[in-house]
């Protein structure tokens, strides 16, 4: 262990010291202080409600944070700033790009759909459908699932399910009797534009996995397939990144947004739809935050300076605080040095003591070394006396080896011997045996000699007598069993040709019961349906729905009041024929619409649910509504070359006669008296429209690929008649033919029933006799078994008895030999037991000369442990002595360390309070009364100040320094930002005011172009204070114009059926020329268009997109496409017709 030098003359050097370690704890003081000022002012930026980045101290900043404020002061000076709340859009990167030439690397197609996968989603078990790049056109029937890849597309993007209107939760799509399902969205990302492609690659799969109570989102890279990322946050990113905007209408338009955009949609609703369409609604929403943000900003500046006047109040009363405790920290300073002065002195006593003890230590351990070199000694002739000890037990242990020995030679010889005459005792046992069963044979040889002898010859003869009359017997009921054999075949051929009689009277009992119930169901089916027509002779609405219209139409009549427009219907009620002749045809046409009901609007129809709900409970029905305008005027409608149905019938109320044209489907049918004349329209029409023909039956003939296919008509029965007495008396004729037929039936059925009765008693006879044979037949049968299981004893025979005579002579000879053997055998076995003997004596002899050996070597023994126990007395003496020494030892060792650890501790204490070893002349005690003295001050000292040393006190005025000093300069930073704010926010503002201005003129310029296609001019008017926006319609006057009007100016409440329909289409295409957006998805945006208008808005539709490369189109239709061309940029796919049995299945499953 190495100890601290002395040293007594360096107080002055200590002096020194001090200073400099209370300088270093100044600046270190001041530097801890930043420090947490630091961690306080970032939990005040978390803990606050206003943006971190309108509070920052310029001092604290880099250079690089200030290079970039001076760049964004110079923005601002030019009235653009750039701030988070404003993100720049993809599409001013693509500029950018486009401006600098670097378009080589460009994707048009970047950001469009590739392909999606469908798997148990709505009716969709598994479905693929793979994109074009450009036009896409998605058709087939209803109920088929085309716009169930719209909601899965809006559902995988992350949209609310309320914004497909296809149900409250996602539990509702998943597929009927399944758990889950899954849904893949394939994007291109290629090009400048792409986004991440580092990591996503050229396509970005995602894929969302639907639970009844959970979903999960997976982005992955589809050609390394790894998962990039799960979070909706990050699919947020790449929606905005590419533009595609799910939660705008103009760009996913479902099903029921194109139902009331292009049916109904009031000025109103058509500005909110230009609005949000242009992105001008995500503008403002931006403007509205930012104001948010710099009224918080505000807030904070007004309450940071209200701060800065208390806190220089504070830090002027902290000063004088420091000022009046510089006395408490010069007594701090002199009480730190008696404290090490006393440490040092401890530490000096404390090493005197030690070497004391080290003295003491060597002395014991001289001691121990001299008793431990006799204890050496007398271990070394114990060792001597043990080799001795070793040599006897070796030599004792072959002694008693060889005794051992001799012992088993004599157990192996005895062995031997016991064997030998155990095996001569077995030997006259046997004999023994031998000779009694040679008796016994003698005796059994001469009783049988002895039975041969009064053996009688007339029991032979009794035997063969027995025998040949229980021959005879068997063959005589032989005789009697073949013969009742061949009367039970005759009689059972005779019972086959009666059944067979009996089976052809009773089929033909049943033909004539079954023409009996046939005619019985044409009577019901009849009486059922005079009951159908009086009810209609009687009211003419239970033509068309019965009961349930019936019910409908009351109480529509008796809740007039709880409507806005009454509903009306059903509509076969306002439809009359002009000629009867074509009743079934229009009624296969106009089969869909016939019981439907008209509704103003969607709240007239949930009334109409609600009434029929709360009226009928027993018999709750939902009716067929069809939302339609009343106020609408009736259309104008160009007829085609061939025979509609309007041309047969006639409607007085207009507003049921445009529900048949948007309806019907009027256009698709021409109406033809015969097959040649339906031919003949086909092959020569001149319209560009595909149709089919109808003749008064009810056929449908449908020309397709060079033949022509046939559909029956849907029903017999004829609901457009003007009286039913003439079909009721017709019905009423045909029932009394078939009661005629009924009696005319039952009197055949009477006559055969005789005849089968006859018959079954012949049947009876015969099974009688049958029963008879049998019972006899089996009788015989019995008596036959009998005598061939009785059976007669024979008399026993002598040659068996001399056979057995034989047998015994030759066991008599056997015994005789083996009696020979075994006397032979005993009489070699006597001399080897005898030597056996002779060997077990010489053994013993043996073993007597090795026992008088060990005992000689049991007395050496002796001797030698007398003298080994000595030697051990004496070892155990110096073991005891070396242990007392020790022990002495050992305690002085303790004490030792004792005073080592004390020493170390009084050692570290003193390093603590100072690295430098001060030793003072002055006694410990005297240091010690001068502490006590020193502290009892201090304390009085401190009372003063809170309890508070000098460090402390200092600390705090340090710190109340440095935060009025941040205070100020954030002040005084955010008056500037603020000013800026300000500034930036109005030119913003205004900026926003433009761009609505600058879209309204651009959008009523496109929707002009657009109406010129059809010779229309025409312009939109948009308000902004009242927001609203309407489409008007100035007719040219012009001779080849439909109308022959002069050139005025209209609204969309004047236009026909198809001008709305075009010009709503219009506008929507028009909408899209102002957009940014990689791709459009539109659901039946054809559904109110007829053959005519639809392929003019079909041709606007392609040709727009054509214009526009950059960007995917994505058509939904119920309809045919068959007048479409084929193009390279247009795609055509077509749904499989859906299984109407499983619809019905899964619809049953749920009730």
């Amino acid at each position: 262990m190495s100890f601290p030098k002395d040293t007594t003359n360096n107080n002055n050097n200590r002096k020194r010291k001090n200073d400099e370690k209370v300088k270093k704890s100044e600046t270190e003081l001041e530097e801890e202080i930043e420090i947490e000022f630091e961690k306080e002012k970032e939990k005040e930026k978390e803990n606050s409600n206003y943006p971190t980045n309108t509070l920052h101290d310029p001092e604290d900043e880099t250079k690089e944070k200030l290079e970039k404020k001076k760049k964004r002061n110079n923005e601002t000076s030019n009235g653009i700033l750039k701030d988070q709340n404003f993100p720049e859009l993809p599409e001013m990167n693509l500029l950018k790009q486009l401006e600098h030439g670097s378009t080589t690397k460009y994707d048009l197609t970047t950001g469009t759909f590739k392909e999606i996968y469908l798997e148990n989603f709505l009716c969709h078990e598994s479905l693929r459908v793979k994109f074009g790049k450009h036009i896409n056109f998605i058709h087939g029937k209803n109920g088929s699932g085309k716009s169930a890849i719209m909601v899965a597309l809006l559902i995988c993007l992350s949209a609310p399910t309320k914004f497909t209107n296809r149900g409250s939760s996602l539990k509702e799509l998943i597929r009927y009797d399944q758990n889950r399902a899954k849904i893949q969205v394939l994007i291109r990302n290629k090009g400048v534009k792409a986004y991440k492609p580092s990591k996503y690659g050229s396509t970005i799969v995602i894929e969302r996995t639907i639970y009844p109570n959970r979903s999960q989102y997976k982005l992955m890279n589809k050609k390394s397939q790894k998962v990039v990322s799960r979070r909706t946050q990050d699919l947020k990113q790449i929606l905005n990144h590419f533009s595609i905007h799910v939660n705008n209408q103009c760009v996913f338009m479902t099903q029921d947004t194109s139902r009331t955009f292009l049916n109904s949609s009031t000025p109103k609703e058509t500005y909110q739809f230009f609005y949000e369409a242009t992105l001008l609604r995500y503008i403002e929403e931006l403007l509205k935050s930012c104001k948010e943000s710099y009224q918080s900003t505000k807030k904070v500046y007004s309450k940071k300076t209200a701060d800065f006047k208390s806190v220089q109040k504070f830090v002027v009363e902290s000063q004088a605080r420091y000022e009046a405790a510089k006395d408490q920290g010069k007594m701090e300073e002199r009480l730190q040095q008696v404290k090490e002065e006393y440490a040092w002195k401890l530490v000096k006593e404390a090493k005197i003591e030690i070497e004391k003890l080290k003295i003491i230590l060597s002395k014991g351990i001289e001691s121990i070394q001299k008793l431990t070199e006799l204890f050496l000694k007398n271990k070394e002739k114990q060792y001597t006396y043990k080799e001795k000890h070793k040599t006897y037990n070796k030599e004792h242990s072959t002694t008693n080896d060889q005794l051992k020995q001799i012992q088993e030679k004599i157990k192996k010889l005895n062995k031997k011997k016991s064997q030998e005459l155990r095996k001569n005792s077995g030997i006259s046992s046997k004999l023994r045996n031998l000779k009694e069963d040679k008796e016994r044979s003698n005796k059994q040889k001469q009783f049988i000699e002895k039975q041969i002898r009064k053996q009688n010859k007339d029991a032979v003869e009794e035997y063969q007598k027995k025998k040949r009359k229980k021959e005879e017997e068997m063959a005589l009921l032989q005789k009697k069993i073949e013969e009742q054999e061949k009367l039970i075949d005759e009689v059972k051929q005779e019972e086959r040709k009666v059944r067979n009689d009996h089976r052809n009277v009773k089929n033909q009992i049943n033909e004539y019961k079954d023409t009996i119930n046939k005619s019985n169901q044409i009577i019901h089916q009849h009486e059922k349906q005079i009951g159908i027509y009086r009810k209609r002779n009687h009211n003419k609405i239970f033509n068309f729905g019965g009961d349930r219209s019936k019910a409908a139409h009351e109480t529509i009549q008796r809740n007039k009041n709880k409507f806005s427009q009454p509903p009306m219907g059903p509509l076969g009620c306002y439809i009359k024929i002009k000629d009867e002749k074509w009743g079934f045809a229009v009624q296969t046409v106009l089969w869909t619409c016939l019981n439907l009901f008209l509704v103003d609007n969607l709240a007239d129809e949930n009334v109409l649910k609600q009434l029929i709900k709360r009226k009928y409970k027993k018999m709750y029905f939902i009716p067929n509504c069809y939302q339609m305008r009343f106020t609408e005027k009736k259309y104008t409608v160009r007829l085609p070359s061939y025979k509609t149905i309007l041309d047969v019938i006639e409607i007085d109320n207009d507003i049921v006669y445009n529900a048949v044209i948007n309806i019907g489907r009027i256009y698709q049918y021409a109406l033809v008296e015969s097959y040649e004349e339906g031919q003949q329209v086909l092959h020569t029409k001149k319209d560009n429209v595909s149709i089919k023909c109808i003749d008064p039956e009810g056929t449908v003939y449908d020309y397709d690929g060079g033949t022509l296919g046939f559909v029956p008509a849907l029903s017999n029965d004829l609901k457009f008649t003007k009286e039913y007495g003439p079909l009721i008396e017709q019905k009423q004729r045909d029932i009394e033919k078939q009661k005629k037929l009924i009696g005319i039936e039952k009197g055949k059925i009477q006559d055969i029933q005789q005849e089968q009765n006859s018959i079954k008693r012949q049947i009876e006879k015969i099974t009688n006799k049958l029963k008879k044979l049998n019972t006899t037949k089996s009788r015989f049968d019995r008596d036959q078994r009998m005598y061939k299981n009785e059976k007669i004893k024979p008399p026993p025979e002598v040659s068996e008895l001399e056979e057995q005579i034989k047998e015994y002579n030759q066991k008599i000879f056997d015994y005789d030999r083996k009696i020979e053997e075994l006397n032979n055998e005993k009489k070699e076995n006597q001399p080897l037991i005898q030597e056996l003997n002779q060997k077990i004596k010489s053994e013993q002899d043996n073993a007597k000369a090795v026992l008088m050996q060990l005992k000689k070597l049991k007395g050496e023994f002796a001797k030698i442990e007398k003298k080994g126990s000595g030697i051990t007395l004496g070892i155990k003496k110096n073991l005891n002595q070396i242990k007392k020494i020790t022990q002495n030892y050992n305690k002085k060792k303790n004490v030792f360390t004792k005073l080592v650890k004390n020493y170390e501790v009084l050692y570290q204490n003193a390093t603590d309070l100072t690295a430098t070893p001060y030793i003072s002349k002055k006694n410990p005690n005297k240091l010690h009364s001068e502490e006590i003295q020193l502290t009892e001050k201090l304390k009085i000292a401190k009372e003063k100040n809170d309890n508070k040393s000098f460090q402390e006190i200092k600390k705090d005025y340090l710190m109340n320094k440095k935060k009025l000093k941040d205070i100020y300069h954030c002040v005084q930073n955010n008056g500037k930002l603020i000013k800026l704010f300000q500034q930036s926010h109005k030119e913003r503002v205004d900026f926003h005011t433009e761009i609505k201005d600058s879209n309204s003129l651009q959008l009523s310029d496109v929707f002009n172009d657009f109406l010129g296609m059809r010779r229309l001019t025409g312009y939109t008017k948009t308000n902004h204070e009242e927001r609203t926006l309407e489409l008007h319609l100035e007719e040219e006057d012009d001779d080849e114009s439909e109308y022959q009007t002069k050139s005025q100016t209209r609204r969309t409440k004047t236009f026909s059926g198809g001008e709305k329909s075009y010009v709503t289409v219009a506008f929507l295409a028009s909408l899209w020329q102002l957009m940014e957006t990689p791709i459009i998805v539109l659901d039946e945006f054809d559904i109110f268009l007829d053959a005519v208008n639809r392929k003019i808005v079909l041709d606007l539709l392609i040709e727009q997109a054509k214009e526009n490369t950059t960007r995917q189109y994505i058509f939904i239709t119920p309809q045919d496409l068959k007048s479409l061309k084929n193009d390279k940029n247009v795609k055509i796919m077509q749904l499989e017709d859906p299984n109407r049995t499983q619809m019905r299945k899964q619809l049953s499953q749920k009730h």
